[in-house]
């Protein structure tokens, strides 16, 4: 992916209209932002739907863009937003995490080590709510800062930081209880 300032340059040519420049931006950001919807939605085609639905946002949008938060943030936000819209159609209300589990994080090493290959902690993140599956996708898989994240998604960087905590523990316990199966 294009370094920030290639898709803050990018971003401004779409504001004016640069048809290629909006080629370019999808070029940059759309296999990442197609993977963070599917995490959202867990339909490829649905996912694909909402990753149009974003570009045209962007392209609508460029020009009003403030330059508060990264491009890829941004973006990222615009997505969430209709992922989740969403998500609202098809279903009456969304799930609240469940803050029950207890304490004793792992770190994403020792997770990682638990498994012997990536079919098994996909399976296992699969499992995840759909909050807490996004914000592992987003901090471990994109590699987005905590505060990036809570934009993205809306919500207080503790919450991330929580919905993060939560996942992690449940991978593990996911990962050598049956090995992901």
């Amino acid at each position: 992916m294009p370094e920030t300032d290639d898709l803050a340059f990018l971003l401004g040519r779409v504001a004016v209209g640069d048809k290629r420049a909006m080629e370019a931006l999808y070029t940059s950001v759309g296999p990442n932002l197609h993977r963070f919807i599917q995490t959202k939605l867990s339909d490829p085609h649905e996912a694909a739907d909402v990753l149009q639905e974003t570009m045209l946002e962007v392209w609508r949008r460029a020009g009003g863009f403030a330059g508060q938060s990264a491009v890829r943030t941004w973006i990222f936000a615009i997505a969430r937003n209709k992922a989740v819209d969403r998500l609202r159609k098809a279903t009456p209300t969304l799930a609240e995490p469940d803050e029950t589990i207890p304490d004793g994080a792992p770190d994403p090493e020792a997770a990682l080590e638990a498994v012997d290959n990536k079919a098994a902690l996909f399976k296992c993140i699969a499992k995840l709510k759909e909050v807490q599956r996004s914000a592992i996708h987003l901090a471990y898989f994109r590699d987005i800062a905590y505060a990036d994240i809570a934009e993205i998604e809306n919500c207080s960087e503790g919450t991330v930081k929580s919905r993060i905590h939560h996942a992690k523990k449940l991978l593990l316990h996911c990962l050598s209880a049956d090995g992901g199966r």
